[in-house]
C-alpha cells in the first residue's frame, strides 16, 4: 500500500522486505536511489544496522526511518547517522509522502 501511495506522487519505488536485500540493491546501484525509507524492526538487519552499514560504506543518500518502536537511544543513534526524518508509526501516509517531497524538493533546487 505504501509503495502505491508514493508511486502516485510520481516517484519510482523499489520495495524489499529485508535489510540485507536493501543493502545489496543500494550497494549494487550506487547513486540510483535518492531516498531510503526503512523500518527499525526488520528481518536480518534492523533499520539501525542497515543505516549504519550504508553510512560505513559511504552512502550519503537521504534516509527516512518510519517505525513504531524506537527508544530515545535509537533516535540518538539515527540522528548521529544523519537520517533526514524519523517518523513514528502510526502516521498517515500523507505525513510520509510530505517527508519524501521535502527531500526531493531540497535536492532538486
Amino acid at each position: 500500500m505504501l509503495k502505491r501511495v508514493i508511486e502516485e506522487t510520481g516517484c519510482e519505488v523499489d520495495w524489499v522486505r529485508e535489510g540485507a536485500d536493501a543493502f545489496a540493491r543500494i550497494a549494487a546501484n550506487e547513486g540510483h536511489y535518492d531516498v531510503l525509507i526503512t523500518d527499525h524492526d526488520m528481518p536480518d538487519y534492523s533499520g539501525l544496522g542497515l543505516v549504519s552499514k550504508l553510512r560505513d560504506t559511504g552512502y550519503s543518500g537521504h534516509i527516512i526511518v518510519f517505525s513504531a518502536r524506537l527508544t530515545e537511544a535509537d533516535r540518538e543513534v539515527y540522528r548521529s547517522l544523519a537520517v533526514d526524518h524519523i517518523l513514528d508509526k502510526p502516521a498517515s501516509f500523507k505525513v510520509l509522502v510530505e517527508a519524501v517531497r521535502a527531500i526531493v524538493e531540497r535536492t532538486v533546487v
